[in-house]
């Protein structure tokens, strides 16, 4: 890019596009233009929801979100739409600190044109804990002495094995390991790779694919292969989901060959992310279609696969092929039919609340019949929150759609449900005060559809640090008694695993020397009966030190909590 700026016809070219809203080359599009402003206060008190506001320069009304810097990168806390003007506005709850901000207007399809991605300059503000009252202490008539720090604190010492790296016997050279998603008995995981893989002497090929985990045979077996058996992974392949009994895995690539030709597709569709399943007993793959009678799928992300294979949830940037009318939905695909079925809120693009949380995946019942999803679209299940992220249960049978907690709902946003199979619980975060009586930060919930009742993790008085919000921060066992969730708080990094039946929390402790991980901890799975956790982590202290010269940073174990079934 930076070669085509240094023309200055081209440049000037450019420019003229993005102030114009024209389309620019899909090459180029997806590289944020710094662009347009971001106000907000300097200085704010912590916990309180502050308004930012801004102005793109574009003639265009599109999607906007609000980002912080954080130590893993930019992390998107808030969601909206810009007026055509270019001027926007979104809320966001700010906690103790300080933090850099930025907006954000990803790059967008417009009547099949893509408009280049533009960011604005960062915004620093602060929110300092207020100071102290208490009388100052009385000087000491004898010199101090130098407190001990206290110790670290330490938990169980955990019992942890570790996905193979992935190399010699399939060409592959060292690899880091994430995204690990479980079957029910915990025997197989499948999970995202990156990799530098050497075809023939001349020939390399990467960088990122899919893999399946046999933790009983020992083994690992290559999902993300074409269907002439070639290596055909790339830079966007991520995303696994797995069956309960480990034979079907979804995930979503920008990779085009990765299945046999028969799938209906957009023949312009080549650079958007597409859905795949790969059968593990057949070692086929199957792409779910990019286009129907009715739509087209421009983009698919976050694959939630069934229990039993037979269904796969996901959300879908649409579009009609009647008229203009286009969304972000959640969607259902049938395996025997190879039907979609576009679920709430299927409606058109406009202002507010036109999509669903697209940053979050859906999670879906054994059979395919009820799928949990994030949405900021309004009066879904007759609310109406302009600026309130929540979490919803959608029927495929019957259409109708359910506000996570009840008619009355969090009186904050709400985030990254987890279902178990029989949709009766559902696992979210939120930043409500409303839930179950006590006023705090972010924190995990479990809603029981059936008593439509909802219990913090953990309850009572105890208090929990702010929840990661990205991807797949909580796992949930199939009764719902056990809970994984990952947090970054006072421990920097944990990862915990609460009992509903004794409201105890267990968290994750180096097997070395029970100390908390020093890095980044998080992408929970957990198996059925929740004796086993799959997690990835750049926590280096977790890994044996005769075990160091064979793992890269970040890696996925398996924690085991009771016996393992293998």
């Amino acid at each position: 890019m930076s070669r085509m700026f240094a023309r200055a016809a081209g440049g000037v070219l450019l420019t003229l596009a993005v102030i114009l809203g024209v389309a620019v080359p899909a090459a180029s599009a997806a590289t944020p233009r710094r662009n347009g402003d971001l106000r907000a206060p300097s200085a704010v008190a912590p916990n309180t929801r502050v308004a930012f506001t801004g102005r793109f320069t574009t003639h265009v009304a599109r999607p906007v979100r609000l980002e912080v810097s954080t130590a893993a990168g930019w992390r998107t806390v808030a969601r909206g739409r810009t007026r055509p003007s270019g001027a926007f506005r979104v809320v966001a709850q700010v906690a103790a600190g300080s933090w850099r901000f930025r907006a954000l207007a990803p790059a967008h399809r417009v009547s099949g044109r893509v408009l280049r991605a533009l960011v604005t300059p960062t915004r620093a503000v602060t929110a300092p804990l207020p100071p102290s009252t208490s009388t100052p202490p009385t000087p000491p008539t004898t010199p101090p002495t130098t407190p001990t720090p206290p110790a670290p604190p330490t938990y169980p010492r955990a019992s942890l094995t570790w996905v193979p790296n992935v190399q010699a016997d399939e060409g592959f050279g060292r690899t880091t390991t994430s995204s690990p998603a479980m079957s029910a008995d915990g025997r197989y995981v499948a999970f995202t790779a990156s990799l530098n893989v050497r075809l023939d002497e001349n020939t390399m090929c990467g960088s990122f694919g899919i893999f399946l985990w046999d933790r009983s045979a020992g083994t690992t077996t290559t999902v993300t292969r074409g269907a002439d058996q070639n290596c055909l992974v790339g830079h966007e392949t991520g995303d696994p989901s797995i069956s309960a009994d480990g034979r079907y895995v979804a995930y979503e690539s920008t990779v085009r060959g990765l299945a046999p030709t028969g799938a209906a597709t957009d023949p312009w569709n080549t650079k958007n992310h597409l859905v795949y399943v790969w059968d593990r007993d057949t070692g086929e793959t199957t792409q779910i279609a990019s286009l129907d009678d009715a739509h087209y799928y421009e983009s698919s992300l976050h694959p939630a696969v069934s229990a039993d294979g037979s269904h796969v949830a996901f959300l879908t940037s649409w579009s009609s092929r009647s008229d203009e009318t286009q969304g972000w939905s959640v969607a259902v695909w049938t395996r025997s039919t190879g039907a979609i079925k576009i679920g709430p809120p299927a409606a058109p693009f406009g202002p507010p609340g036109y999509y669903a949380g697209w940053e979050w995946r859906p999670s879906i019942s054994a059979d395919g019949t009820m799928v949990a999803f994030t949405s900021t679209g309004n009066s879904l299940a007759g609310e109406d929150r302009h600026d309130m992220q929540d979490v919803y249960v959608w029927s495929t049978e019957t259409g109708t759609v359910e506000r996570a907690a009840g008619p009355v709902g969090p009186d904050g946003s709400a985030y990254n449900p987890v279902m178990t199979p029989d949709g009766r619980y559902v696992v979210f975060a939120s930043d409500a005060s409303n839930l179950d009586g006590t006023d705090g930060p972010f924190s995990w919930f479990e809603w029981d559809r059936v008593s439509q009742t909802v219990q913090r993790i953990p309850g009572g008085a105890s208090t929990w640090s702010r929840p990661i919000i990205g991807y797949d921060g909580a796992a949930v066992s199939a009764d719902g008694r056990f809970v994984v969730i990952a947090s970054l708080g006072r421990d920097r990094y944990s990862l915990a695993v609460w009992n509903r039946d004794d409201d105890s929390l267990l968290r994750l402790g180096s097997p070395v020397d029970g100390r908390a991980p020093n890095g980044a901890t998080g992408e929970p799975a957990i198996s059925a009966d929740g004796t086993l956790v799959a997690f990835s982590t750049r926590g280096d202290n977790l890994w044996p030190a005769e075990q160091s010269d064979d793992l890269t940073w970040p890696a996925v174990g398996v924690w085991t909590l009771g016996a393992d079934p293998l």
